[in-house]
């Protein structure tokens, strides 16, 4: 009877701290899980900005492709050499008097449209009937 006791004592003191490094693994695959998944997050972020970048750009043609609709008798006139709405150049309001045809105000709208500025500045402007 002594000897049980004395190494169920001993067997005891040899299980100490085995609890608590199992905890500590645990806790390490827990950690490397919850940094799996914040890097999954991450990736869905960019995922769901260039899906909906993708969304704007075919909805900006598909204005574009309506206005040269609209306008067929012009449309060679929509033709340009230097790009629409790119760099960092002041947006103007389209319902200016030295846009003197269709074709330079739909251009001036579709560059506003491009550098994200035509909900602010054409808000009120009201549209050409086509």
């Amino acid at each position: 009877m002594l000897t049980t006791l004395s190494s169920s004592s001993s067997l005891r003191r040899q299980q100490q701290g085995t609890t608590l490094l199992e905890v500590l693994v645990t806790l390490v695959i827990l950690t490397f899980g919850l940094l799996g998944l914040a890097g999954l997050q991450a990736q869905i972020l960019i995922a769901e900005l260039e899906a909906f970048q993708r969304a704007q750009a075919v909805l900006l043609m598909n204005d574009m492709i309506d206005r040269v609709s609209a306008n067929r008798t012009n449309a060679a006139s929509y033709v340009t050499t230097t790009p629409l709405g790119t760099g960092n150049a002041p947006t103007v309001a389209c319902n200016d008097s030295t846009l003197t045809t269709e074709v330079m105000r739909d251009k001036c709208e579709w560059g506003n449209s491009l550098l994200g500025a035509s909900d602010e500045l054409l808000r009120d402007t009201p549209r050409l009937a086509a």
